[in-house]
């Protein structure tokens, strides 16, 4: 299983013209929203951007899904006009982390796909998705998830509660994990972390992992108001 994160830097007020585009694809991009997690658009933490996760079987998949639509001619009005106003494009791929506690939807036997996965029951408009970000010294990564296990993180409350996946960069910044997690609002998200932060478990894990941190950033992420753009969620 591979997951792509692609983030497409926009000119600043592009925004709603990118989702207004949308409408020139038609059904077109089905190879790739087929394989689709969702796309979403920041509401702090990043310039006005698209990030868009995609779940593919591995390499060979995501090379003949994505590079088959560069041929289809009906798709270049889409593409000239989209691509106008993209200032920067960025790709990671990731894999799903090795411990089941913090992977309910991808990977470890999980593998939630549009076609038959199960919708979660809430407003795509008023969801709100963190991604965290844990960067670390080379070598880091292994040894997190090992003080994170040992400090039965994965099963803390705190963590658990809306959690979709935690993944590890494979490709483009290394030395990564990015944990994403459902809030039913800015506020809800707000008091969660608090709690978190407060927590015996976390304050333990922070303090034996310092020596090789880097940095811990959140990213707040509102899912696209384009319905095949959000497929996990289902207007309750």
């Amino acid at each position: 299983m591979l997951i792509e994160r692609r983030t497409y830097t926009l000119q600043p007020g592009m925004l709603n013209d990118f989702w207004d585009a949308q409408r020139l694809r038609e059904d077109r991009l089905q190879p790739i929203l087929a394989r689709l997690i969702g796309v979403f658009a920041p509401l702090s933490g990043m310039p006005e951007s698209v990030v868009s996760l995609y779940r593919y079987d591995d390499f060979a998949d995501w090379q003949t899904r994505l590079g088959g639509l560069y041929g289809d001619t009906r798709l270049s009005t889409y593409f000239g006009h989209v691509r106008s106003m993209i200032v920067r494009q960025e790709n990671e791929l990731l894999s799903p982390a090795g411990w089941s506690g913090v992977t309910p939807m991808w990977g470890n036997g999980n593998d939630w796909l549009p076609a038959h996965g199960e919708p979660i029951p809430a407003s795509a408009s008023r969801t709100v998705i963190v991604e965290t970000t844990l960067t670390f010294r080379s070598g880091g990564v292994p040894r997190f998830w090992q003080a994170f296990a040992q400090h039965g993180l994965a099963d803390a409350a705190d963590i658990a509660v809306g959690l979709l996946g935690a993944f590890n960069t494979m490709v483009g910044p290394l030395n990564r994990v990015r944990f994403y997690t459902r809030a039913g609002s800015v506020d809800d998200w707000i008091v969660r972390q608090e709690a978190l932060v407060r927590s015996a478990a976390w304050t333990t894990l922070m303090n034996e992992i310092a020596p090789f941190l880097l940095d811990i950033t959140h990213v707040l992420l509102r899912p696209s108001r384009i319905a095949d753009m959000s497929p996990m969620f289902l207007e309750p």
